[in-house]
């Protein structure tokens, strides 16, 4: 419980140069991450005959419209 977060525990320990390198491997790990769940999404839904280039771009307006904070805020019954 020191109130910090990882790439500021990870400096101190490490240093600049270190932090720099691990939090960039972290963003390329989970824009990879997106990308395969959105494959994932085209893939099974192309299998009851939906196109690949409707689908990705309509869920991703739908998780984009499910994560804003308002959205949250008024459904967070629903969702929890």
């Amino acid at each position: 419980m020191t109130g910090k977060g990882l790439s500021d525990l990870i400096r101190e320990e490490f240093g600049f140069r270190l932090t720099f390198f691990v939090m960039l491997t972290l963003v390329v790990t989970n824009f990879g991450n997106i990308v395969a769940e959105f494959a994932g999404i085209a893939s099974s839904l192309e299998l009851f005959g939906a196109s690949r280039f409707v689908i990705v771009p309509l869920s991703a307006f739908v998780v984009w419209g499910t994560g804003r904070p308002r959205y949250v805020r008024q459904h967070r019954e629903d969702l929890f």
